[in-house]
């Protein structure tokens, strides 16, 4: 753990991670975050701190989920030319623990940068 604050009762963790991540040095660090923090605003506070981010897109930014998972379909043959081109690069990891053997899998593509209205993607 690298800090924390307090939540005020009537707050929740939206409100605390901004005031969280003002203390840290975020110069060339990833921030890695559940689906609550999807926000524009926190994401632009890193961005302009000199770090990247690592979000988890789910029902609460519905607009961005729908995009992402329109682009990251599999995608259909055009009549005679085949695939269409795409720069999709998938990472899989295998490993063994807790008694049962798991698969990592990621799927990443530059092209979501220019096809979703998402700051810095």
């Amino acid at each position: 753990m690298l800090a924390q604050v307090e939540v005020d009762g009537k707050e929740n963790e939206i409100v605390a991670a901004p005031r969280l991540l003002a203390g840290v040095d975020l110069y060339k660090k990833i921030v890695v975050a559940d689906a609550m923090h999807t926000q524009r605003q926190l994401l632009l506070q890193i961005f302009l701190a000199g770090g990247d981010y690592v979000w988890l897109v789910k029902e609460n930014q519905p607009s961005l989920l729908w995009d992402i998972e329109k682009l990251f379909e599999p995608p259909q043959p055009i009549p005679g030319l085949g695939d269409p081109p795409g720069d999709f690069k998938t990472a899989v990891k295998t490993g063994k623990g807790h008694g049962r053997i798991e698969e990592r899998r990621i799927t990443v593509s530059s092209r979501l940068k220019d096809y979703v209205d998402w700051p810095y993607l």
